[in-house]
């Protein structure tokens, strides 16, 4: 709606141009017939008078315009502010909002879950006997929790600074109570090498297994 006025609003300025160029000239035309007294003077006086309305008509016609065109430019600036984007490109793997929630930047929200473009990588878990003897690129053979007997190769690309804790399993496979005993570890990420078909294969969030070598 705002360019469609601002489409009305160029047109009008367009046509208030023109009245103004003939009115102009009308006027410059009868000027010197009434100095000459071939005409009466009102009708020069009209004819200046026409063409100075002519050229407020067409000042008031670019304001408006202006106006319509700065009515476009906050209507863009308030689609931009509404306009949720991701900070890289990606797939999107889980949506949480709805059409008509609403959300503020006064908090954070999550909205969608995003799966960025770029190389797969292992998050793992180092246990802390074993902190010191990984480092940055050294290599992995990789293996899913369940062996199909496929191999992948990968390359350590970090390894956190600070550690983390998880429970350690109890009988059965159950997670031991707080309290207990814990496991300390370290995250590391490998970055997964390949083989490329190997590695489509795998879904996100799946559970693997990873062998550094040294």
């Amino acid at each position: 709606m705002a360019r469609a006025e601002a489409d009305q609003a160029a047109t009008q300025v367009e046509l208030a141009a023109l009245r103004a160029q003939q009115a102009e000239a009308e006027a410059a035309r009868l000027a010197p017939l009434a100095r000459a007294d071939a005409i009466p003077q009102r009708q020069a006086d009209e004819a200046r008078n026409a063409a100075r309305l002519a050229e407020i008509e067409l000042r008031a016609a670019r304001q408006s315009q202006d106006l319509a065109l700065r009515r476009i430019e906050v209507n863009e600036q308030e689609l931009d502010a509404r306009t949720v984007r991701a900070p890289v490109s990606g797939v999107i793997l889980r949506r949480t909002a709805r059409e008509g929630d609403a959300t503020t930047t006064a908090t954070v929200t999550e909205m969608f879950l995003l799966a960025p473009d770029g190389p797969r990588v292992l998050h793992a878990q180092l246990d802390e006997q074993f902190v010191g003897l990984v480092a940055p690129g050294q290599s992995a053979e990789i293996l899913r929790e369940r062996d199909d007997g496929s191999r992948l190769r990968g390359t350590v690309q970090r390894v956190a600074g600070v550690f983390g804790s998880i429970a350690s399993a109890g009988a059965g496979g159950t997670v031991a109570p707080r309290g207990s005993d814990e496991a300390r570890t370290v995250e590391i990420v490998i970055r997964l090498d390949g083989p490329q078909n190997e590695i489509d294969r795998l879904v996100l969030g799946q559970r693997l297994i990873a062998r550094i070598e040294k």
